[in-house]
């Protein structure tokens, strides 16, 4: 997303675990793929229109592909903001692509357009583990993925993002922490990003579980956010979340 962008200042995520879905608004694309461990080894770009010269093009399913060995360059190089809507399932091998039936090409294309799948986001023939769909990179994103913990690696990516400040480096957050945010995410969290604490012997970051609402775009999570700040609601859990400078380690209130 562009810079300045005040989406960049929060970040919500809602977590569907029994239909490995889950909603993001504020994380971006290439922040979701430097942190989730389990990396997408090829993409089937559904929708989206890379700028650079080094992706291909599948003849057989007249779609664009980005091999492995272009990804990084890829994830690094292109402004996906820029695209409007950024779609794309991934693959196992080149010769996945040419056993993909015409089933299988419509159901892919259901997705395109419908940002859900038709039936399973799995595509036999693919052997994928994700189905990707966001609209202005960071404004609004659908993930299907076969681990959806694993979102846990970008939920402290972004939270070490936000806080490290001039600390040269930080401990990892510990398992306990995560899956407490985790389990908020499974209602609805969000991160207060914009007034993150970066200096001092305690910088740290204020999350939120929405219990009681679903937020569908940045406009309904800036307006959540503002009743939310300065106070503590009977029906809505609050977490702070600091780091202890001089013993490393990370600590909640």
């Amino acid at each position: 997303m562009k810079k300045g962008s005040n989406t960049r200042n929060q970040a919500y995520i809602r977590i569907y675990e029994e239909e490995h879905r889950l909603t993001a608004i504020g994380p971006e694309f290439s922040e979701f793929y430097a942190a989730i461990p389990h990396k997408p080894p090829n993409l089937l770009i559904l929708d989206g229109c890379p700028m650079w010269n080094a992706f291909e093009r599948h003849d057989g399913l007249n779609l664009d592909i980005i091999p492995g060995a272009q990804m990084q360059h890829f994830v690094d190089t292109e402004d996906i903001y820029n695209y409007g809507n950024f779609c794309w399932v991934d693959y196992a091998q080149e010769e996945s692509l040419d056993r993909v039936t015409e089933e299988e090409l419509a159901e892919l294309l259901y997705f395109r357009y419908r940002c859900k799948p038709l039936h399973d986001y799995h595509v036999g023939s693919l052997g994928n583990r994700y189905a990707y769909y966001t609209h202005d990179d960071g404004y609004f994103a659908s993930i299907y993925m076969d681990r959806p913990a694993d979102y846990c690696a970008v939920i402290e990516r972004l939270i070490r993002t936000h806080t490290q400040g001039r600390l040269r480096s930080m401990a990892p957050l510990p398992p306990e922490i995560l899956d407490r945010l985790y389990g908020m995410a499974q209602k609805g969290l969000l991160l207060d990003l914009e007034r993150a604490f970066t200096g001092g012997p305690y910088p740290g970051i204020h999350a939120y579980c929405l219990a009681s609402a679903d937020i569908y775009s940045a406009d309904d999570l800036h307006e959540r956010l503002d009743r939310l700040r300065g106070r503590r609601s009977a029906t809505e859990e609050s977490l702070g979340i600091w780091y202890n400078v001089r013993r490393k380690r990370w600590e909640t209130s």
